[in-house]
């Protein structure tokens, strides 16, 4: 027991508990008020129940002399009058380490019965763990609250034989008298922080948060008028060191050494408020990321009924979430699509937990829209999936973008192909023209240029022709190009058909701006080779070949016929159908050479874009 309460020293004194009787033996004292006690008093050992001590009022009330129960544990367990009340009493206390007012009937010595309420706690007493318990008969009256251990008291004597029961208590206990703290147990100096010495003259005021001392002391005032005001309470206060701490108070008006006094109970439930608001931020941080966010979260069971839906979800399908909750996902999906979502859900497994998928939806008034969905199948211990979350988006306008995209693509590609097919018509129509005015010409001696410029313009209708054809609107297949060209070139010079042609190679993509002149660069150099490289009516072989290096085409035009003069430089030929290659060459950013060898061979190099 703290020494300022056995020797009642001079700080409770100073704080008005003056004329306090005082014994020069503390030890005496406890003794006194434990024999003096007006309630039945005991002290049990824990382990076995062994009677330790009883005093006076214990044997008046039961018949047990002192000397009759002291080592024996008999008594302990033989004196309830009812089966089953000493375990439900030994198991409360064992698991709070404290009762009160526990109804109780115990057996006097003759069989009568003594009806009461049994206060008792768990307490340390040498070392070993102990029951101290007191009895109060229903008939005698319960002191409301401590007194002073002054010899003018009413219960000056009974006072003793709680202090052990106040100092080993769980709460902090203080007396409150003129806003000052006239009495405080070990708990109390515990939580705020105070020795005894410290809290005597000091204000309770000063243990209350500055914030909160207003309205504590306006409830202090209208309690000590009489008012009836909340006996349990939350406040904050401040310990010694400074640090804000949560108090629940429990506070009554009692009688102190004959004046009024407040009574206060205070336990420190900081940890409790910090939990409360580490809650309140979880709760917050979950609504700010689960119901407040756009995307659609659910959670739904393998047989995919909702167990969950947030906000987005509801608004989403345009429903209350009270009617969404119990459907099946699957209900909420066009009858067509439901077997591919049952097959997508039925693919998770531990090894393959999350997946992706898009889907139509049917919304409750029957309107398709688009969702993009993430799942995560949520495993018990066994790897049996328990439960499917969800987290999806509304796609809807981007899936209509798209198809407004691909039908507006649709009639761009429709409007270019109806364009390249009108430039080849086009292209054809002047081609006859050209025809029709070279079959004017009776002496023939302009007929060759005519038939030039004639294959010259369908060289360029027939890249049209292969674009206007084309699954992709951008290249066409040079190597199939080539094909076509020769045949026709080859048609076109119906008088000289001993001539063979061959294009072999590989198939290189060539955009419309590099297919035209390399077009006509091929019809150039074909041409001259007709007409130059061999006899009227001798045979030969004109061959093409298209390859690629890298990021570059070749493209090689041989014939087997008499070949170029030696020392004969095409690039400062007068031909009209020479320099065209050249200048051709340049246009692609190409180049050409003239390969050694049989025949004539040439050899064009260009970039491919």
């Amino acid at each position: 027991m703290d020494k300022d309460l056995e020797t009642g020293s001079e700080p409770w004194a100073a704080a008005g508990v003056e004329g306090c009787t005082v014994l020069s033996d503390a030890r005496e004292r406890q003794r006194l008020a434990f024999e003096l006690c007006p309630e039945a008093m005991s002290i049990n050992r824990l382990s076995d129940g062994v009677y330790l001590d009883i005093n006076q009022r214990f044997s008046e009330l039961f018949g047990h002399g002192r000397d009759d129960v002291l080592g024996g544990s008999s008594l302990f367990f033989n004196l309830w009058a009812e089966s089953g009340q000493y375990e439900r009493f030994t198991q409360a206390l064992r698991a709070a380490g404290r009762l009160e007012g526990f109804q109780g009937s115990l057996l006097h010595r003759d069989g009568s019965r003594r009806q009461g309420e049994i206060s008792a706690r768990i307490a340390n007493l040498d070392g070993e763990p102990c029951v101290v318990s007191v009895f109060r008969e229903m008939s005698h009256p319960r002191h409301a609250g401590l007194k002073c251990d002054s010899s003018d008291c009413e219960y000056a004597d009974s006072d003793h034989a709680y202090r052990l029961l106040v100092d080993s208590a769980f709460e902090g206990i203080a007396v409150i008298r003129d806003e000052r703290i006239c009495f405080a147990n070990p708990r109390f100096t515990e939580i705020c922080g105070y020795s005894r010495e410290e809290l005597a003259h000091r204000s309770i005021f000063e243990l209350i948060h500055p914030e909160e001392r207003g309205k504590s002391l306006l409830r202090h005032k209208r309690r000590l008028s009489g008012e009836r005001m909340p006996a349990t309470y939350d406040i904050r206060g401040l310990c010694k060191s400074g640090q804000e701490i949560w108090l629940l108070v429990n506070a009554e008006s009692i009688e102190w050494c004959g004046e009024l006094a407040v009574l206060v109970c205070i336990s420190d439930i900081s940890r409790q408020k910090r939990a409360e608001e580490a809650l309140r931020k979880s709760q917050m941080l979950y609504q700010a990321i689960v119901e407040d966010q756009t995307e659609l979260v659910c959670r739904f069971s393998p047989d995919t009924r909702l167990t969950f839906i947030n906000d987005a979800f509801a608004r989403f399908f345009g429903c209350a979430k009270d009617e969404l909750l119990g459907m099946r996902f699957l209900d909420l999906v066009p009858e067509a699509d439901q077997e591919d979502l049952s097959a997508y859900l039925a693919g998770f497994c531990r090894e393959r937990p999350s997946n992706c998928l898009e889907h139509c939806v049917l919304s409750t008034n029957g309107r398709k829209t688009w969702l993009q969905r993430c799942d995560r199948a949520l495993l018990d211990d066994d790897g049996q999936i328990i439960e499917f979350q969800c987290v999806g988006r509304d796609t809807t306008k981007r899936r209509l973008y798209e198809e407004q995209i691909v039908k507006s693509l649709q009639e761009k590609e429709i409007l270019l192909r109806e364009i390249h097919h009108r430039v080849k018509n086009n292209l054809q129509i002047i081609s006859s023209l050209l025809h029709l005015q070279a079959a004017t010409d009776q002496s023939g001696a302009h007929r060759d240029l005519f038939v030039e410029s004639q294959n010259r313009i369908l060289t360029m209708a027939l890249v049209h022709e292969e674009l206007y054809r084309s699954d992709d609107l951008a290249s066409i297949d040079l190597l199939a190009y080539m094909r076509k060209l020769l045949d026709r070139l080859l048609s076109a010079m119906g008088d000289r058909r001993k001539i063979q042609g061959m294009v072999d190679g590989e198939s290189v993509a060539l955009t419309i701006d590099a297919a035209i002149p390399s077009g006509l660069i091929v019809n150039e150099l074909v041409t001259n080779s007709f007409k130059h490289a061999f006899g009227h009516n001798a045979a030969g072989r004109i061959s093409i070949s298209v390859s690629r290096s890298g990021e570059r085409a070749i493209l090689e035009i041989s014939d087997t016929g008499r070949g170029l003069p030696e020392g004969y430089d095409f690039r400062t030929a007068k031909s009209l159908g020479l320099q065209l290659v050249v200048r051709l060459v340049k246009q692609l950013h190409g180049s050409i050479e003239l390969v050694p060898g049989a025949g004539t061979h040439f050899r064009l190099n260009f970039p491919v874009r």
